[in-house]
């Protein structure tokens, strides 16, 4: 990330998606170009006994991983919008006015 961002000048946002399954992160392997799903990942998700709910720790983790380099997240989380303010409390993101939020965009 900071190769990526070094000279941009510009904030930098980790895109995360929420992975319901074993069967929806090999599948975002075999199609999404240039995305690579760890197979220790997956194999989590396989042996979950609820995946969804494994897919909300593992998008937690990355957003706190990603807190340490990004300016920001992308979460993608098709048809389950309803728990990205989960995954942000279970990464310990802290509310944010959107008064706040889009001044910190304008700086």
């Amino acid at each position: 990330m900071h190769q990526i961002a070094a000279g941009a000048d510009k904030p930098i946002l980790a895109g995360i998606f929420l992975l319901k399954s074993a069967k929806t992160a090999e599948f975002i392997n075999r199609y999404v170009p240039g995305v690579e799903i760890p197979q220790d990942i997956i194999k989590r998700l396989a042996d979950a006994p609820d995946p969804l709910q494994e897919g909300v720790q593992i998008a937690a983790e990355q957003v706190r991983l990603a807190k340490q380099l990004c300016q920001g997240v992308h979460l993608m989380a098709v048809k389950r919008e309803d728990l990205i303010p989960q995954i942000l409390d279970l990464a310990g993101m802290l509310p944010v006015a959107c008064s706040e939020a889009i001044s910190g965009l304008l700086v």
